[in-house]
């Protein structure tokens, strides 16, 4: 519930002044640095300032303080997705694939990763 009004006011915020959770065009442009060689004579580039979901929201949260219960709940919602990405890719090995037997509100019948997902989104967001 406090996560729910956290993010009523941030929708209010953003509607007030919505371009400061905007990341400017240089934060989305990499920055290029030469990495060591690997063999003789060749270069590698290797992108050193990559925005990411984490360093964004570090920054925003830093200038908005009140924006810190997004930030969990973000943060929350991407480790779910890290973890759903993970079992998927090991779905086969882990026998993950199929029907679950039950059948969901659209009347379809449940995967059983449609219902892990779920249990794992479920999950990581509660409180």
């Amino acid at each position: 519930m406090a996560r729910l009004s956290a993010l009523s006011g941030l929708v209010f915020f953003l509607a007030s002044g919505a371009q400061a959770f905007v990341p400017s065009p240089l934060a989305r442009m990499p920055t290029m640095t030469k990495a060591a060689p690997r063999s003789k004579g060749t270069m590698n580039m290797v992108q050193t300032d990559i925005m990411t979901l984490t360093r964004y929201m570090i920054e925003n949260t830093k200038q908005f303080p009140d924006a810190q219960d997004l930030e969990v709940l973000l943060s929350s919602i991407q480790v779910a997705c890290k973890t759903i990405a993970n079992l998927v890719c090991r779905a086969g090995i882990n026998d993950l694939t199929g029907l679950q037997g039950g059948i969901n509100v659209q009347g379809e019948e449940q995967k059983k990763l449609d219902v892990i997902s779920n249990d794992v989104l479920k999950a990581f967001v509660h409180d």
